[in-house]
């Protein structure tokens, strides 16, 4: 990976943000930077499972999605070698998918996310059968699964419309399994962690919660914290059975960056590229994904990434595209902020961006804070109060006669436009115009102008990607 960074923080640096991060809602978590070949930090914190086994960077987390980076980089080993074409159809391996609308699914659809498949759930319902929540459909195995999909293939057709899907790295496993006839697990061992040298990575998440070398899944419960174990069944390893160290995770970030693996540097180049947005920001940004891989603005750069959560653990992987920087985070439990916000928060600590600049969602709230208050109008005679709730501002206009509340997006995220727009039911852009050129914060809103007059107590951030964790394997 070429390039520098811009600065050189202390080891004791990055151990604090992971502990501050850390805080009281993980037993445990580890993470890794890597600058080209050099480890730059590579640490744990907490405990691995309940008899206080100490968590170290060499820990293996089970990951979730971040084994997806993994199966797309599987997949075109198999390209590579003539045995699978990207525009082949699924059906030409497995007939699965088969019957549903429009022209058959590809290979190149499953791995972006664009076969317009529904997101079907399949993880929860891999995860309920683990708990013994709910009468949920068996997935576990491959029959179990086949009959799953045939129910749900109300496919959409819409130019390359990103939509997650679960089941799709699934089939993609399948897939490598019967055109090697190994069983998924063995090929990736053989094709990528044998010759990459992740000698601590596997696809064994179903032992997680029993192998006394591997942090111990936990899922919150009435009492806490609990020890949990993950789904037992082969549909679970392509798109989230990932076992795996971050200094194994970091080693698979400098073999894509830098071109490391054993395929053509120009399918690696391929998996990199953008095929579909995945989200669109305020002020046109967009976070799109490729093969296995999101990619998001970062300050200038381009991070490429995936994070992972399972119920019980999560994880994150990432590296800069211009530059030789690459993070990963592994955590064994999902209850506390997302595994992506460490691995973002490393990353501005080894760079000296702030994450105000690299996150949308940060720069929101930016923007949020500085206008949240209390308002009055001329005379007295109208008020109103603006929060921030973590997901939009809100807007409360009061007076003698009643009050009206309205939730508020930005314009943009440009840190000096303090336009925010409210859409109503007859789709008007309803705009509230805020200007902190002054000491003092004014509000041009509902044809009167506000001045601020005192605070108002904050709700608590969101994240705006803490969602992509929490579901399992979402990024």
């Amino acid at each position: 990976m070429p390039g520098e960074t811009t600065r050189a923080p202390s080891h004791d640096t990055f151990e604090q943000i992971l502990t501050e991060w850390r805080g009281g809602d993980y037993p445990g978590v580890s993470a890794a930077l890597v600058d080209d070949d050099e480890t730059v930090f590579a640490s744990g914190v907490g405990d691995a499972d309940q008899s206080g086994r100490a968590v170290t960077a060499a820990t293996p987390h089970a990951v979730g999605s971040v084994a997806k980076p993994i199966t797309a980089t599987a997949v075109l080993t198999l390209v590579d070698r003539g045995q699978v074409a990207l525009d082949d159809p699924v059906s030409a391996y497995v007939s699965w998918l088969a019957d549903a609308p429009g022209e058959p699914i590809t290979i190149h659809e499953l791995l972006s996310h664009t076969s317009g498949m529904p997101h079907d759930d399949s993880a929860t319902v891999m995860i309920q059968n683990t708990l013994g929540r709910g009468d949920p459909p068996s997935l576990d195995d491959w029959d179990a699964f086949e009959s799953y999909l045939a129910a749900t293939t109300d496919r959409r057709q819409l130019d390359d419309q990103f939509r997650y899907y679960n089941s799709g790295y699934a089939v993609l496993g399948r897939v490598i399994e019967q055109v090697t006839g190994e069983s998924f697990p063995e090929y990736v061992q053989t094709a990528l962690f044998d010759p990459l040298g992740m000698d601590n990575s596997s696809f064994e998440a179903a032992t997680a919660a029993t192998d006394d070398q591997v942090a111990t899944p936990h899922a919150p419960s009435e009492e806490g914290l609990r020890p949990t174990p993950l789904p037992d069944t082969p549909v679970f390893c392509p798109p989230g059975g990932l076992v795996a160290p971050v200094t194994d995770l970091t080693t698979f970030l400098t073999a894509h960056a830098s071109g490391g693996l054993p395929i053509a540097t120009s399918l690696i180049r391929r998996a990199h590229e953008p095929v579909a947005a995945s989200k669109q920001y305020a002020g046109g940004r967009k976070r799109t994904y490729g093969y296995g891989w999101f990619r998001r603005p970062f300050d200038g750069d381009t991070l490429v990434s995936h994070s992972g959560g399972t119920f019980a653990s999560g994880g994150f992987v990432g590296f800069l595209e211009g530059r030789g920087l690459g993070v990963a985070v592994g955590c064994n439990a999902a209850n506390g902020p997302s595994p992506t916000a460490l691995g973002q928060e490393l990353l501005c600590e080894a760079t000296g961006r702030e994450l105000v600049d690299v996150r949308p969602d940060r720069a929101v709230a930016a923007k949020a804070r500085r206008v949240t208050g209390q308002y009055t109008a001329a005379h007295g005679v109208v008020s109103a109060t603006v929060e921030w709730t973590g997901d939009r501002l809100v807007i409360e206009e009061r007076h003698q006669f009643g009050s009206e509340r309205l939730g508020f997006a930005p314009d943009s995220t440009t840190a000096g436009d303090h336009t925010w727009v409210h859409v109503d039911d007859d789709g008007e852009r309803v705009t509230a115009t805020f200007d902190c050129s002054g000491d003092s914060v004014t509000l041009d809103y509902a044809w009167r102008v506000f001045g601020r007059t005192g605070p108002v107590a904050e709700t608590a951030d969101g994240d705006a990607d803490s969602t992509d964790e929490t579901q399992p394997n979402d990024e």
